[in-house]
């Protein structure tokens, strides 16, 4: 079985590329990307996505995508254009390639959900996120070894918090509104509650499954996201 294994922050160019499947851009499995492993920011007003000579889109300054593939003086990303998924390529000098620092997470994954449901209320829904890290995170730290705190997480979640795992919801308004999830969008707020902690943990990305892996200081396992 392939895995792909995606730093924390750089996850965003995964969950670029499995967000664009869902809802309103269904794309379907066997012809779905391999996982992107890095991330750009575009930095220059209107910028045009273009497959060949003819412009596919136009892109604001800030917006971030998951990366394909570099072409020659390009990146090939993928874009929603109404109802399809368009692969075109973006200069590389409009665009900058992003590191762990750069990204936060968790607004990320809530720009993305916006997209899914433009009625979204970003500032409460990033309270409810923030609460949600917060509380998993403060129990997770009375664990002395990263292997207990791995644990606590899942209590918090599985326990207190109560989630359930939902077939293939990916939206991060739901999980945060119902406690619905999947291994992906259970994934995510896993590395999410990680940052918070300073632990250091990667998704890894199998066929129609995810988890998280914790690795550092000569020590190395992987976390199942969908049980406590």
């Amino acid at each position: 079985m392939q895995t792909s294994i995606v730093p924390s922050a750089r996850s965003l160019s995964l969950l670029v590329v499995v967000l664009l499947s869902v809802q309103g851009c269904a794309l379907e499995a066997k012809d779905a990307p391999a996982p992107a492993l890095e991330t750009v920011a575009v930095v220059a007003d209107q910028t045009p996505v273009k497959a060949g000579d003819k412009v596919v889109a136009t892109v604001e300054k800030g917006r971030r995508f998951g990366v394909l593939a570099r072409r020659g003086d390009g990146v090939e990303v993928q874009v929603c254009v109404g109802n399809d998924i368009v692969r075109g390529t973006l200069p590389t000098s409009a665009v900058k390639f992003l590191t762990d620092a750069d990204v936060d997470l968790a607004a990320e994954w809530l720009k993305m959900a916006k997209d899914l449901n433009p009625k979204l209320d970003l500032p409460a829904y990033r309270a409810k996120l923030d609460a949600l890290v917060d509380r998993v995170a403060a129990a997770a730290a009375a664990g002395k070894t990263p292997r207990e705190q791995a644990r606590l997480i899942g209590v918090q979640l599985f326990q207190r918090e109560k989630l359930i795992h939902a077939g293939s919801q990916k939206r991060l308004d739901l999980l945060l509104d119902v406690a619905l999830g999947d291994c992906f969008s259970f994934s995510l707020l896993y590395l999410c509650i990680g940052q918070r902690l300073g632990m250091p943990l990667c998704l890894v990305a199998a066929p129609k499954h995810a988890f998280v892996r914790y690795e550092a200081r000569g020590e190395r396992f992987n976390i199942e996201t969908t049980e406590e």
